[in-house]
């Protein structure tokens, strides 16, 4: 999890990677002999981004500018909920586009992993940016 301020309005966020998944158990009771089986379905694997507004709900311009964003990034997923003071996005990503879990097989200092972090950093910030 990362948490601070962004942009020029000083606009506290909160980014992490999320996983949740349910595993449900099927098949299978006591004296019937069959052996019960866990299943698990993720329900979210990405980012979730939440971000300080001033406003109780962004205006219209704002709204358009966040579903550019969400039309000009390449992602699974991408939804939104505002909730009191404060925006709500979840980011699906997919396994080899992740931002919080780097190759360790490269040093930290590997130019092409310091630019995907980059890449989805200025990402999130220009979401923060367009809200501000």
């Amino acid at each position: 999890m990362v948490s601070g301020t962004c942009g020029s309005g000083k606009t506290q966020i909160k980014l992490a990677r999320v996983f949740a998944g349910q595993l449900r158990t099927t098949g299978g009771s006591v004296g019937t002999g069959k052996t019960p089986r866990t299943i698990s379905t993720t329900l979210f694997d990405g980012v979730m981004l939440v971000a300080g507004i001033n406003k109780t709900y962004p205006d219209h311009e704002q709204v358009e500018r966040m579903l550019a964003s969400k039309r000009r990034r390449d992602t699974t997923m991408m939804r939104f909920c505002i909730k009191d003071s404060s925006i709500i996005i979840a980011i699906g990503n997919d396994a080899d586009n992740d931002p919080f879990d780097p190759d360790f097989d490269k040093p930290a200092t590997d130019a092409a992993q310091l630019e995907k972090i980059y890449e989805h950093f200025a990402f999130y910030f220009e979401i923060v940016d367009a809200l501000d």
